[in-house]
């Protein structure tokens, strides 16, 4: 793919947050990959190299637990980690998402994960001020694409529909899964935006991202801070996240584990 016209600062740099189980990275290639489109599109140098070496390098430092581990390439400087446990903003209660007060024309740089996240840490600061867990990110139509940290998925007139590509929402490692799990078990699948409207006659509303897997959504505060509560029925996300699930323990077989101390 040819690269496009980029908008965003000079020194803007790009990151990858990926589940570690058992000190082992979930999905690390799909992950490299796309770190490696995004430093190709800001001309950041051997991002894919050092911030590989840096993960594997890591790995024996994290605890057995399950982790998040950031691994950033800034544009200029010297790659960092850091780590935290996988689900720390899970605590149990329903999980609700917020509908934004506005929102902004997309482009190709919506689609790479950089450090420019003013705007979304501002989003999910509202969000959670509200009592939500996340908050949707639209575009300049009021169209919902994305979440702040997630993909959005609902189900709609028994389709599961998401934003499609065509929308700009930053390809998502999760949402990819879940569209081909989808696919596999023949779930109908309509690729287009979400309106406000969608969110609250949804028969489900469910947000994926590498740390959470498949996240059921119990209730929508709407721009008017009107609450609206979903059903309880999570059939679709239960079936989905299972299969997420799979792949990850597949993938996991085969994942680097950490180098002990004494080794070659």
């Amino acid at each position: 793919m040819d690269k496009p016209k980029i908008k965003l600062p000079v020194g803007t740099g790009v990151y990858e947050t990926i589940a570690i189980v058992n000190r082992r990275p979930a999905f690390l290639a799909l992950h490299l990959e796309r770190l490696e489109r995004g430093a190709g599109w800001l001309a950041i140098p051997r991002a894919r190299e050092r911030v590989e070496q840096m993960i594997l390098n890591k790995l024996g430092a994290c605890p057995e637990e399950p982790m998040a581990m950031r691994a950033e390439a800034p544009g200029h400087g010297i790659p960092g980690t850091s780590v935290w446990p996988r689900k720390r903003d899970l605590t149990g209660g329903p999980i609700g998402l917020l509908w934004p007060k506005a929102g902004k024309a997309r482009g190709a740089e919506d689609t790479i994960k950089h450090t420019q996240r003013a705007a979304k840490t501002t989003a999910r600061n509202d969000a959670k001020a509200a009592g939500c867990w996340d908050a949707l990110i639209t575009n300049d139509k009021g169209i919902a694409v994305e979440g702040t940290v997630t993909n959005v998925f609902a189900v709609l007139d028994d389709k599961l529909v998401t934003p499609g590509d065509d929308l700009f929402p930053l390809p998502g490692i999760t949402r990819a899964i879940v569209l081909e799990e989808a696919r596999k078990v023949g779930i109908p699948i309509e690729l287009r935006g979400l309106t406000a409207e969608d969110l609250a006659r949804a028969r489900e509303l469910f947000l994926t991202n590498s740390l959470v897997g498949v996240l059921p959504v119990d209730f929508v505060v709407l721009a008017d801070a009107k609450r609206v509560d979903l059903p309880d029925s999570h059939a679709i996300a239960q079936r989905l996240a299972a299969a997420h699930q799979a792949r990850e323990d597949e993938d996991l077989k085969s994942a680097p584990a950490p180098v002990e101390m004494g080794e070659a």
